[in-house]
Protein backbone atom coordinates (compact mmCIF):
# COMPACT_ATOMS: atom_id res chain seq x y z
CA UNK A 1 0.00 0.00 0.00
CA UNK A 2 3.11 2.29 -0.04
CA UNK A 3 4.27 4.76 -2.62
CA UNK A 4 7.36 6.18 -3.92
CA UNK A 5 7.57 9.31 -6.24
CA UNK A 6 10.97 10.82 -6.84
CA UNK A 7 11.16 13.25 -10.28
CA UNK A 8 13.77 16.29 -11.19
CA UNK A 9 13.77 18.97 -13.93
CA UNK A 10 15.13 22.38 -14.45
CA UNK A 11 13.07 25.69 -14.63
CA UNK A 12 14.09 29.14 -15.83
CA UNK A 13 17.46 27.21 -14.88
CA UNK A 14 16.80 26.08 -11.85
CA UNK A 15 17.21 22.45 -11.20
CA UNK A 16 14.44 21.24 -9.19
CA UNK A 17 14.23 17.96 -6.96
CA UNK A 18 10.91 16.32 -5.95
CA UNK A 19 10.81 13.27 -3.07
CA UNK A 20 7.09 12.10 -1.79
CA UNK A 21 6.35 8.60 -0.17
CA UNK A 22 2.97 7.31 1.25
CA UNK A 23 1.53 4.70 2.95
CA UNK A 24 -2.23 3.94 2.37
CA UNK A 25 -4.18 3.30 5.70
CA UNK A 26 -4.01 -0.27 6.69
CA UNK A 27 -7.30 0.09 8.58
CA UNK A 28 -8.90 1.69 4.83
CA UNK A 29 -9.32 -1.51 2.58
CA UNK A 30 -9.10 1.26 -0.32
CA UNK A 31 -5.62 2.59 1.17
CA UNK A 32 -3.60 1.62 -1.38
CA UNK A 33 -5.95 3.89 -4.11
CA UNK A 34 -5.57 7.06 -1.61
CA UNK A 35 -1.43 6.74 -1.98
CA UNK A 36 -1.53 5.92 -5.69
CA UNK A 37 -3.99 8.65 -6.67
CA UNK A 38 -2.54 11.28 -4.49
CA UNK A 39 1.46 10.77 -6.25
CA UNK A 40 -0.58 10.64 -9.77
CA UNK A 41 -1.68 13.94 -9.04
CA UNK A 42 1.18 15.63 -7.50
CA UNK A 43 3.55 13.79 -10.44
CA UNK A 44 0.83 16.01 -12.85
CA UNK A 45 1.92 18.76 -11.09
CA UNK A 46 5.57 18.79 -10.72
CA UNK A 47 5.77 18.45 -14.39
CA UNK A 48 4.04 21.44 -15.90
CA UNK A 49 5.39 23.25 -13.20
CA UNK A 50 6.98 26.35 -14.70
CA UNK A 51 7.54 28.70 -12.07
CA UNK A 52 10.12 28.97 -9.12
CA UNK A 53 8.80 32.24 -7.40
CA UNK A 54 6.71 31.31 -3.91
CA UNK A 55 7.31 27.54 -4.56
CA UNK A 56 6.70 26.49 -0.63
CA UNK A 57 3.45 28.31 -1.12
CA UNK A 58 2.79 27.03 -4.30
CA UNK A 59 3.45 23.59 -3.35
CA UNK A 60 1.22 23.57 0.01
CA UNK A 61 -1.96 25.14 -1.87
CA UNK A 62 -1.00 22.63 -4.32
CA UNK A 63 -1.51 19.24 -1.77
CA UNK A 64 -4.67 21.22 -0.02
CA UNK A 65 -6.10 21.07 -4.07
CA UNK A 66 -5.04 17.27 -4.04
CA UNK A 67 -6.42 16.12 -0.74
CA UNK A 68 -10.00 18.10 -1.85
CA UNK A 69 -9.80 16.08 -5.11
CA UNK A 70 -8.94 12.99 -3.60
CA UNK A 71 -11.79 13.23 -0.86
CA UNK A 72 -14.08 13.86 -3.60
CA UNK A 73 -13.15 10.37 -5.83
CA UNK A 74 -13.12 8.50 -2.69
CA UNK A 75 -16.48 9.72 -1.25
CA UNK A 76 -17.95 9.48 -5.29
CA UNK A 77 -16.81 6.24 -5.26
CA UNK A 78 -17.84 5.12 -2.02
CA UNK A 79 -14.38 3.79 -1.07
CA UNK A 80 -12.69 3.17 2.30
CA UNK A 81 -9.26 4.76 1.61
CA UNK A 82 -6.77 7.36 3.45
CA UNK A 83 -3.35 7.72 2.87
CA UNK A 84 -0.23 9.18 5.13
CA UNK A 85 2.18 12.06 2.96
CA UNK A 86 5.64 12.90 3.30
CA UNK A 87 7.54 14.91 0.84
CA UNK A 88 10.25 17.24 0.51
CA UNK A 89 10.52 19.74 -2.58
CA UNK A 90 14.24 21.26 -2.98
CA UNK A 91 15.79 24.04 -5.15
CA UNK A 92 19.72 24.19 -4.62
CA UNK A 93 19.34 26.63 -1.95
CA UNK A 94 15.94 25.61 -0.24
CA UNK A 95 13.71 22.88 0.56
CA UNK A 96 10.27 22.65 0.99
CA UNK A 97 8.61 19.94 3.32
CA UNK A 98 4.78 19.01 3.71
CA UNK A 99 3.41 16.28 6.15
CA UNK A 100 0.83 14.43 7.19
CA UNK A 101 0.64 11.00 9.12
CA UNK A 102 3.60 9.17 10.13
CA UNK A 103 5.51 8.44 7.41
CA UNK A 104 8.96 10.55 8.07
CA UNK A 105 11.71 12.36 6.20
CA UNK A 106 14.83 12.89 7.96
CA UNK A 107 18.21 15.54 7.46
CA UNK A 108 21.24 14.58 8.06
CA UNK A 109 23.83 17.03 9.00
CA UNK A 110 27.60 17.31 10.63
CA UNK A 111 27.12 13.79 11.51
CA UNK A 112 23.62 14.55 13.48
CA UNK A 113 20.33 12.89 11.80
CA UNK A 114 17.57 15.28 12.17
CA UNK A 115 14.02 13.31 12.71
CA UNK A 116 12.20 16.62 10.40
CA UNK A 117 8.58 15.60 10.60
CA UNK A 118 6.27 14.80 13.65
CA UNK A 119 4.72 11.78 13.67
CA UNK A 120 0.53 12.26 13.63
CA UNK A 121 -0.67 10.03 16.28
CA UNK A 122 -2.26 10.18 19.43
CA UNK A 123 -1.45 8.99 22.99
CA UNK A 124 -2.32 5.67 22.04
CA UNK A 125 -0.93 5.27 18.96
CA UNK A 126 -3.21 5.86 16.29
CA UNK A 127 -3.14 7.79 13.46
CA UNK A 128 -5.17 11.60 13.44
CA UNK A 129 -4.21 12.79 10.49
CA UNK A 130 -4.40 11.66 6.77
CA UNK A 131 -4.90 12.70 2.87
CA UNK A 132 -8.27 11.15 1.84
CA UNK A 133 -10.64 13.14 3.93
CA UNK A 134 -10.80 17.02 3.95
CA UNK A 135 -11.43 17.51 7.83
CA UNK A 136 -9.11 15.37 8.55
CA UNK A 137 -5.88 16.42 6.98
CA UNK A 138 -3.40 18.83 9.47
CA UNK A 139 -0.93 19.54 6.84
CA UNK A 140 2.55 20.40 8.12
CA UNK A 141 4.55 22.58 6.21
CA UNK A 142 8.10 23.72 7.09
CA UNK A 143 11.00 25.31 4.67
CA UNK A 144 14.51 26.07 5.13
CA UNK A 145 18.20 26.49 3.51
CA UNK A 146 19.15 23.71 1.81
CA UNK A 147 22.08 22.42 4.23
CA UNK A 148 21.15 18.91 4.97
CA UNK A 149 23.98 16.67 2.98
CA UNK A 150 21.61 13.61 2.67
CA UNK A 151 17.84 12.95 3.23
CA UNK A 152 16.09 9.87 4.25
CA UNK A 153 12.17 9.04 3.23
CA UNK A 154 10.26 6.48 4.47
CA UNK A 155 7.05 4.63 6.29
CA UNK A 156 6.50 3.65 9.61
CA UNK A 157 7.16 0.20 8.60
CA UNK A 158 11.01 0.94 8.59
CA UNK A 159 11.34 3.02 11.66
CA UNK A 160 8.95 0.82 14.17
CA UNK A 161 11.98 -1.67 14.78
CA UNK A 162 14.40 0.47 13.81
CA UNK A 163 17.16 0.89 16.68
CA UNK A 164 17.66 4.66 16.18
CA UNK A 165 21.74 4.12 16.61
CA UNK A 166 21.82 1.80 13.91
CA UNK A 167 19.89 3.83 11.46
CA UNK A 168 22.70 6.86 12.15
CA UNK A 169 25.44 4.19 11.29
CA UNK A 170 23.95 3.54 8.25
CA UNK A 171 23.65 6.80 7.62
CA UNK A 172 26.87 7.79 7.91
CA UNK A 173 28.03 5.37 5.78
CA UNK A 174 26.22 6.41 2.89
CA UNK A 175 27.48 7.78 -0.59
CA UNK A 176 26.40 7.55 -3.76
CA UNK A 177 27.80 4.29 -4.81
CA UNK A 178 26.50 2.36 -1.70
CA UNK A 179 22.88 3.90 -1.36
CA UNK A 180 21.11 1.38 -2.83
CA UNK A 181 22.88 -1.41 -0.97
CA UNK A 182 22.57 0.60 2.48
CA UNK A 183 18.70 0.72 1.83
CA UNK A 184 18.80 -2.79 1.50
CA UNK A 185 20.56 -3.13 4.91
CA UNK A 186 17.60 -1.17 6.65
CA UNK A 187 15.09 -2.88 4.94
CA UNK A 188 16.38 -6.06 5.95
CA UNK A 189 16.94 -5.40 9.35
CA UNK A 190 13.37 -4.45 10.19
CA UNK A 191 12.46 -7.43 8.27
CA UNK A 192 14.70 -9.41 10.48
CA UNK A 193 13.11 -8.00 13.43
CA UNK A 194 9.92 -9.45 12.77
CA UNK A 195 8.01 -6.15 10.69
CA UNK A 196 5.57 -7.64 8.40
CA UNK A 197 4.07 -3.85 7.24
CA UNK A 198 5.24 -3.06 3.85
CA UNK A 199 8.44 -1.32 3.87
CA UNK A 200 9.55 2.07 1.80
CA UNK A 201 12.49 3.92 2.03
CA UNK A 202 14.68 6.49 -0.38
CA UNK A 203 17.75 8.23 0.30
CA UNK A 204 18.64 11.06 -1.42
CA UNK A 205 22.46 12.33 -1.47
CA UNK A 206 22.71 16.53 -1.92
CA UNK A 207 25.72 17.42 -3.60
CA UNK A 208 26.60 20.71 -3.36
CA UNK A 209 22.89 22.15 -3.58
CA UNK A 210 22.39 19.20 -6.10
CA UNK A 211 20.56 16.34 -5.77
CA UNK A 212 21.18 12.61 -6.75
Amino acid sequence: MDGLLLCEKTVRDIPIFLAAVCDGVGSTQDGAYAAAQTLIMLHKWFYVLEQTESLGLHFLSRMKKINTELSRQILNQDLKAATTFSAIFMTPDWYYLIHVGDSRIYGWKDRCLVQMTQDCVTSQGELCSYLGQEKSADFMYCEGRNEYQKYLLCTDGLYKRMDPEFLKEQMARVTKRNMKKIQKVLVNSVISGGEQDNITVAIIINEEGGQG
